[in-house]
């Protein structure tokens, strides 16, 4: 019956490996590591070893989640925190006296080199979270300056949040893409907060200008997929090494199997032939075709 259904699903997606490969590279998707073509800059402007020595540290702020709750509390609809919530937002922003100065620290790195194995056993995307909690923080010591009238330097935290939206999106992932996408939604969101704290305060509105037209969107779709379509080539590779669906390991039986196919592998060969390198050639076809619609001017940036 497997058998069956992988012939099945081979002859649905009629696609040979070299073909779509050859067709890949002809549209600058690349199938290795090398072609991804990622630099790593001098250990000075590389922000990424600041950042994951900052995972635990962010992780271990006393009492800040108490402290957030209560600033949600006293957030009204509009986003400006509302008098009764800036006792929390003073404690809040004082816990994060130690941390604040190392993570604008890291935001303010032109560059961020991710070690990225193109492995899915081996790669973590624990720093992106890190990332995204680092924007967090950036975000309440922005909404307490807001709530004092600070704006310039309510500015500054949001500066340094398109920072880490930079860092995010400098790995050429999916999961990179979408932290660096919410990085940035965090930033422009307090920028928000400080026109409508602001009203018509020149000096805010110019704050907020100059901070937008410094930091262009740090994301990037096409580096994204290009390095995406690496990682999940390995990934069916890894595949063979580790056996069909029905290698499990464990004495149990899962999906109801019989205990005598629970770890039961095909040949690699024919594991490779039936179902690895159709998928591959699957995968290729329908990648080298959402690069190149990636690579089209969207229709606001199109010319009338």
């Amino acid at each position: 019956m497997v058998v069956g259904l992988v012939s099945l699903a081979r002859w649905l997606r009629p696609y040979d490996l070299a073909t779509e490969k050859a067709a890949a590279r002809a549209a600058g998707v690349p199938t290795t590591p090398a072609e991804v073509g990622i630099t790593r800059p001098p250990a000075a402007q590389d922000a990424y070893p600041l950042w994951a020595a900052l995972g635990p540290a962010l992780k271990g702020i006393p009492g800040s989640g108490t402290l957030k709750n209560e600033i949600d509390k006293y957030t009204g609809p509009d986003g400006l925190l509302k008098p009764a919530g800036r006792a929390a937002a003073r404690q809040l922003s004082a816990s994060h006296a130690a941390i604040l100065p190392r993570i604008r620290e890291a935001a303010a790195r032109p560059e961020a080199y991710w070690p990225i194995t193109y492995s899915a056993l081996t790669w973590s995307f624990e720093t992106g979270a890190t990332m995204r909690s680092a924007a967090q923080i950036l975000s309440r010591e922005a909404q307490w300056l807001t709530a004092n009238d600070r704006y310039r330097d309510a500015a500054a935290m949001a500066d340094s949040s398109f920072g880490v939206s930079r860092h995010a999106g400098a790995a050429p992932t999916a999961i990179n893409y979408l932290v660096s996408v919410a990085v940035d939604a965090i930033a422009l969101h307090d920028l928000e907060n400080i026109l409508r704290n602001a009203g018509p305060d020149a000096g805010a509105a110019t704050a907020v200008r100059e901070t937008i037209e410094s930091n262009p969107p740090g994301y990037d779709i096409v580096r994204a997929l290009r390095g995406e379509a690496v990682f999940s080539l390995n990934a069916l590779d890894t595949a063979v090494a580790l056996g069909s669906p029905l290698a499990m390991a464990g004495p149990g039986s899962p999906g109801g199997l019989p205990p005598a196919l629970c770890g039961l592998r095909p040949p690699a060969g024919w594991w490779r032939s039936m179902y690895i390198e159709p998928s591959q050639a699957a995968y290729l076809h329908d990648m080298t075709a959402m690069l190149e619609a990636a690579r089209k001017p969207t229709r606001a940036a199109s010319p009338p």
